[in-house]
């Protein structure tokens, strides 16, 4: 039986955010955890990337509202090697998912709640941003996209 080399990936890396500098076990697992909300966090979009990516995600669905992410898209926004790990197709789409929410959230300071909605048939995928206070001003590259809709909506209080 051939030994375990701990400075080789694991059998399913493909599906893992992996690096040689993980920690053996469960250790290994959190390093991979932090290294994920570090590429996150070092993951922004201006508005004229984001108008890329939702021009994208409006076509490119399934029937479903399913994004059909291609390693094309994914990696021009998302590195595809971070911190010595190789970034696999899955861990990209759900962090490129983050980043869209955090870049709503940053050009528009008003909004407060993001839902995710399918609409339509076929269903298509559509972000309904609730904000209140000042009017959101809608950057020029992102008005009369139909990926997104602003509604003014005061915040619901959880304690009187």
């Amino acid at each position: 039986m051939e030994p375990i080399r701990e400075d080789m990936a694991p059998q399913v890396s493909g599906q893992l955010f992996w690096s040689p500098e993980d920690r053996p076990g469960r250790r290994g697992v959190l390093d991979r955890m932090k290294r994920r909300r570090r590429l996150q966090k070092s993951t922004t979009l201006n508005p004229e990337q984001l108008h890329d990516i939702l021009s994208f995600i409006a076509n490119n669905q399934d029937e479903g509202g399913t994004v059909l992410w291609t390693p094309e898209i994914l990696f021009r926004y998302v590195p595809n090697r971070f911190e010595g790990a190789t970034v696999p197709q899955k861990t990209a789409s759900d962090v490129l998912s983050h980043v869209i929410s955090k870049a709503f959230f940053k050009i528009f300071p008003s909004v407060y709640e993001e839902n995710l909605k399918f609409v339509g048939s076929p269903k298509r995928r559509s972000y309904e941003l609730h904000w209140h206070g000042p009017e959101p001003i809608v950057p020029e590259v992102l008005r009369d996209m139909p990926a997104f809709t602003l509604v003014e909506r005061e915040p619901k209080r959880i304690h009187r």
